[in-house]
């Protein structure tokens, strides 16, 4: 090996390299002729005087190999699976999440198209809006970004109707209502709002979300079932109603109460029969006009049936009940219905008891009615 490597350096130039080795063993050596003893023990001896260190050096001034290993293409090949198999992995991975992006992104356009939704932050501000909502409102989503959500609030209309919901809101929990917006044009309409608030990683309240049904054919149909056709107040059915849950309101609120006040137009018939129901008619919605102008908002005044009234009065006591309808029938006495007609009413007036329900605070107020009837009439009467 070391003459191969010696006539390689020299003769090749280090262009040519030794790729591996055998197993066999081979030792340089010297050879003389047998007829010379001397010089064979001359070189023996010379050999045994130079000491393992010299040999090494006069072995590395005469040859220099330079052991390479070959490439390993087990590994190569272990690695390129292993990085395969992760290309693959992820390549399904991305494969998955991009079609799942796909259907968010398409699932979002369809929201975005029929759900009416807005977010808006702390101050009421809305920062989305859905295309459903800008369309049934008559706005551009441009027109509504960066404005108060109370531009699309009717001016009657609190944030929220229900109290509960406005109760829940402030404490930072979802509620539900509805609410009666106004379009851009000035038109109505009503939706029925999930609203709930929208919290920042550290859980601060950042804005609120609110859902929204368009419930305005359903209130109009309700409007319809519960307005009076001819003076368009509440009716019958309507006053039935509130009565009862103006009874459950102070059942479950002991501190609360209110009072009801039964009217009736004296001598009516009378009217009917010497001037036509057309002036009975006017002569209803005159009064109805008065008696609206002098109530509150949170007063619920309805047609009784014919010629009676009927109006409840949360939270009011008997003694500023019985002022208003003095006053009422004060403006009524005194207003000037056309035709020389003059028109009066008598007033019954009832409050609450605990003992009370629906036919027994009625029975008391009509019965103060039939007192006032029969004691003058043009009067207002209690018990």
């Amino acid at each position: 090996m070391i003459t191969i490597g010696y006539v390689i350096q020299k003769e090749y130039l280090n262009v040519l390299k030794i790729g591996g080795k055998i197993p066999q063993s081979f030792e340089l050596g010297f050879a003389v002729r047998n007829d010379e003893p001397v010089l064979l023990g001359i070189l023996e001896k010379a050999l045994e005087n130079i000491d393992e260190n010299k040999r090494q050096a006069i072995t590395n001034k005469w040859v220099n190999i330079k052991y390479e290993n070959g490439f390993d293409y087990s590994l190569f090949w272990k690695i390129v699976i292993v990085f395969g198999l992760l290309f693959l992995f992820f390549g399904y991975r991305y494969s998955v999440v991009h079609r799942y992006n796909l259907q968010i992104k398409k699932n979002l356009e369809v929201i975005d198209k029929y759900v009416l939704f807005l977010h808006t932050d702390k101050k009421g501000i809305i920062i989305d809006v859905s295309e459903a909502l800008c369309e049934l409102s008559g706005y551009k989503k441009h027109e509504l970004i960066g404005k108060s959500e109370k531009m699309l609030r009717h001016s009657d209309m609190s944030f929220c109707q229900s109290k509960e919901c406005l109760s829940k809101i402030t404490k930072n929990q979802a509620g539900e209502g509805e609410l009666k917006n106004i379009k851009k044009d000035g038109a109505t309409y009503w939706v029925y709002a999930q609203i709930s608030p929208t919290f920042s990683q550290n859980g601060e309240v950042i804005g609120y979300s609110s859902f929204q049904t368009d419930i305005t054919d359903k209130k109009r149909i309700e409007e319809i079932s519960h307005t009076d056709q001819l003076t368009q107040i509440f009716n019958r059915l309507y006053l039935d109603r509130s009565l009862k849950i103006e009874l459950s309101r102070v059942r479950r609120y002991k501190d609360n109460f209110f009072s009801i006040i039964l009217m009736d137009i004296d001598f009516f018939k009378d009217i009917n029969d010497s001037y036509g129901h057309t002036v009975g008619d006017s002569i209803l919605k005159d009064i109805v006009r008065l008696v609206k102008d002098n109530i509150r908002e949170s007063d619920v005044f309805g047609r009784w049936g014919g010629e009676e009234f009927l109006i409840i009065c949360p939270n009011t006591t008997k003694e500023d009940t019985l002022l208003l309808a003095e006053k009422i029938r004060q403006k009524i006495q005194d207003y000037k219905f056309g035709l020389d007609i003059t028109c009066t009413m008598s007033f019954g007036v009832a409050k609450y008891e605990t003992s009370d329900d629906e036919d027994s605070i009625f029975l008391r107020v009509d019965k103060a009615l039939y007192i006032a009837k029969n004691t003058g009439r043009n009067r207002v009467s209690s018990l």
